[in-house]
């Protein structure tokens, strides 16, 4: 027997993607930028992002205050979601941002700073009724940021389609890489296995 309804991360998503639109008053096309380290969070809030239709951008936790004003201001986001650390940063540009309503720390209820909203709360609040945006494939789903080697980085924006695809041409390009790696690694193990007896 699978997980039980509440149980399930694709149902976790759909709470996190009502706490985003009931709870934030986010609506379809909106920007979210999410500043997070690979924890479990950053995930539902992707999948929620795609589920409500709200474009989700991530943010590596090196960004800094100069950093984090560009992408706000660029991409006009109504919503950002970081930690703890990364709020003095954010709070920094805040008020320059005439677009951004909703900050979001992901944290202890504790470490919630005055303007800003509990992840967690939101969600516990949130209900697991949500209807999912019926979406096109060309929709726009996510915005990256270029590197910005040779200026302010740009933003690259991916459709539900392009997204996809464009993990079918790295997955392409890296099964060669990989199977060269893999090979590699099994011929030292035997050199070594040789060697040892």
């Amino acid at each position: 027997m699978g997980p039980s309804r509440e149980d399930s991360g694709n149902c976790f998503a759909l709470r996190v993607a009502n706490a985003l639109v009931a709870g934030c008053g986010l609506t379809r096309q909106d920007v979210v930028i999410i500043i997070l380290p690979k924890v479990p969070e950053w995930w539902f809030l992707h999948l929620a992002c795609i589920r409500a239709d709200i474009r989700s951008s991530a943010g590596t936790m090196l960004l800094r205050s100069k950093d984090i004003h560009h992408r706000l201001k660029l991409s006009k986001a109504k919503c950002i979601i970081t930690t703890p650390d990364m709020v003095p940063h954010v709070d920094q540009v805040a008020d320059d941002c005439e677009d951004l309503r909703t900050k979001i720390v992901v944290g202890d209820i504790s470490e919630t700073s005055p303007g800003w909203e509990n992840y967690g709360q939101l969600v516990d609040k949130a209900s697991l009724d949500f209807e999912c945006a019926n979406t096109k494939s060309t929709d726009p789903m996510m915005i990256f940021f270029t590197s910005g080697t040779t200026g302010a980085p740009k933003m690259a924006e991916h459709s539900h389609s392009s997204y996809g695809l464009g993990h079918i041409l790295t997955a392409r390009c890296n099964r060669n890489t990989l199977i060269l790696l893999f090979n590699l690694r099994l011929k030292f193990n035997l050199v070594v296995h040789i060697c040892v007896y």
